[in-house]
């Protein structure tokens, strides 16, 4: 069974990033996942207080940078360990204001970059107002293209 990691940025939002987590704890329905919160340089105790709250769970660690590194470069630092110390064979990045409640999620990820061939997907984000937020959402790259 693969095995998947979320990376999650996390900086000073305690609430919003373990509401992200405990969707994916409730939601996903797939055994061989890993949770990768990434501490961007949070100057507050939300990291510890995340790292008290998940202790138990071993699907989850959290990752600490000593400064704020940036969007890209505090996702490369969880897609990395993701990648090198988990082997993870699929990696999903994702904001901590996400939500998941597609409990086949993972299923149909798997089953869409096996089926294209994919490197690299991403979801069709839909605004609270109904628009869509990728305008380039009928497109999907493969490594043949």
């Amino acid at each position: 069974m693969n095995l998947v990691s979320f990376v999650i940025l996390h900086y000073m939002d305690y609430n919003t990033t373990f509401q992200c987590v405990e969707s994916i704890l409730k939601n996903i329905d797939y055994d061989n996942y890993r949770i990768v919160i990434v501490d961007n340089g949070s100057t507050n105790e939300s990291a510890e207080s995340l790292e008290k709250t998940f202790a138990n769970d071993k699907r989850i660690v959290i990752l600490y940078s000593n400064s704020n590194l940036g969007f890209s470069q505090g996702n490369n630092l969880g897609y990395q360990y993701s990648k090198e110390e988990l082997a993870a064979d699929f990696i999903v990045i994702t904001n901590n204001d996400t939500i998941f409640e597609q409990k086949n999620f993972v299923q149909i990820m798997i089953q869409e970059c096996n089926r294209t061939k994919a490197y690299l997907a991403g979801p069709d984000l839909i605004l609270s107002n109904g628009d869509h937020q990728n305008p380039h959402r009928d497109h999907i790259l493969s490594k043949n293209e």
